[in-house]
């Protein structure tokens, strides 16, 4: 069932394709962050989540404060991931290999996808451009907003290699262990224990 991955030159056009989004989602998260920075209130998305007072610790936090921008961030490390990935994933056979980096493929498309169409960072603020923006909401002004929502992402995007190697044909339970990504698995399991250790900060004090 695998014939149709056993060609070379899509799978290297793959593999630069996922290099070419890392380059592509890395200047899309610099430019919100400098417009963050900035107060660019011609964007919309800083209007919504930032302000000219605010502090740039909080201003920086923004980027993962909405949905458009935490998606961005998301989609920037499952970029990292895959990239990493696609060029490091020696132990598998060459089928296997290369269904792994077209499920890889297909899902950094979808992200760029979702913020191309359906929750885009960069649309711009409709009528009059305001003279402040709304500022970050004060729940979320918190050390534990810093930290916490980056180490989630980390963990939900180092998962996505363990997916695309499990979605290899010829792969069985049996030989998980000995031929899935060790370090990116390794990476997640950290980083989502360590998400959940900081996430009772992030629950309101009792009266």
């Amino acid at each position: 069932g695998g014939a149709m991955f056993t060609e070379g030159w899509w799978t290297r056009a793959a593999r630069w394709t996922l290099l070419g989004s890392l380059g592509a989602f890395s200047a899309c998260v610099g430019l919100l962050l400098v417009a963050l920075v900035q107060t660019d209130l011609r964007i919309d998305y800083v209007v919504r989540y930032t302000e000219k007072a605010l502090p740039l610790g909080y201003k920086l936090a923004a980027l993962w404060a909405g949905q458009e921008g935490s998606l961005l961030l998301w989609g920037l490390l499952v970029a990292l991931v895959s990239a990493m990935a696609a060029f490091g994933l020696k132990r598998l056979e060459r089928v296997d290999r290369n269904v792994a980096v077209a499920t890889l493929a297909a899902i950094t498309g979808f992200f760029a996808l979702i913020l191309l169409f359906a929750a885009n960072p960069f649309a711009l603020t409709s009528g009059a451009i305001p003279p402040d923006g709304r500022g970050l909401n004060p729940m979320l002004q918190d050390l534990a907003m810093i930290i916490h929502p980056p180490i989630l992402f980390i963990g939900y995007a180092g998962f996505t290699v363990p997916f695309a190697v499990l979605s290899a044909p010829d792969l069985d339970a049996s030989q998980y262990r000995d031929r899935i990504h060790p370090e990116a698995s390794g990476a997640a399991t950290i980083a989502r224990l360590l998400a959940d250790l900081s996430a009772p900060y992030l629950m309101p004090c009792p009266d």
